[in-house]
């Protein structure tokens, strides 16, 4: 849980605030040197999700659903909401995903209406 809170969940909480609430709480343009830094990060963490959680087991903590599965795939949809493309090329990170999703209906699509809302104005990046 500690590794969650100081790595999946800062930089894709940060990617989501350096795009949608600091320009919003400032006035101020988007910071993309920031926000471009917040995104290598996020990248780099969903990698070992990638290779190393996700090696042989349906979900993070294993063969069930935990509260560590309920934590990653809200703090991936913030990211998800506002472009970044978390599950391209992460086949078991999507798999994952859409099993965490299939597992939480219909409460996981009523709790992430608006970020799916927030998403139709931030299309995908080319980048990622």
């Amino acid at each position: 849980m500690a590794w969650q809170h100081l790595n999946l969940r800062m930089f894709g909480a940060m990617v989501f605030r350096t795009k949608v609430i600091i320009p919003r709480e400032t006035g101020e343009p988007m910071d993309t040197k920031k926000l471009a830094e917040f995104e290598v990060q996020l990248e780099t963490c969903l990698d070992k999700i990638e290779s190393i959680l996700l090696g042989k087991r349906p979900f993070l903590a294993g063969d069930e659903i935990s509260v560590a599965d309920l934590l990653g795939i809200c703090e991936l949809m913030q990211a998800y909401a506002v472009g970044h493309d978390v599950f391209r090329g992460r086949p078991k990170l999507d798999a994952w995903a859409k099993r965490v999703q299939a597992r939480l209906q219909p409460h996981f699509d009523q709790a992430h209406i608006h970020l799916l809302k927030l998403r139709e104005r931030f299309p995908p990046s080319a980048k990622f």
